[in-house]
């Protein structure tokens, strides 16, 4: 299975922002919305659009979360239908 989407839990959290990956665990349950929110978007759905709500310092909090750009499976890594799910 693709790296990023091992991370879909309180206890290893990565979201993906425009082909960026984050490591946003540390902010979840600070999370206003709720922790469910975070975690329906963890391990892979592009959250960009999600993002055009939050304020600026929200944005600023997840870009210190940064880890790596999103990067296409290759042919051998099963990524159940999604080939963008690893970051480098």
């Amino acid at each position: 299975m693709c790296e990023v989407k091992l991370h879909r839990s309180l206890e290893s959290c990565w979201l993906v922002c425009s082909d960026q990956v984050y490591d946003v665990t540390g902010l979840v349950t600070a999370h206003p919305g709720g922790v469910r929110s975070i975690l329906r978007k963890a391990g892979g759905p592009d959250c960009a659009r999600d993002m055009k709500f939050h304020t600026k310092k929200a944005r600023k909090m997840m870009e210190k979360c940064f880890i790596g750009k999103l990067q296409q499976c290759g042919d051998d890594v099963d990524c159940s239908g999604d080939a963008n799910c690893s970051i480098m």
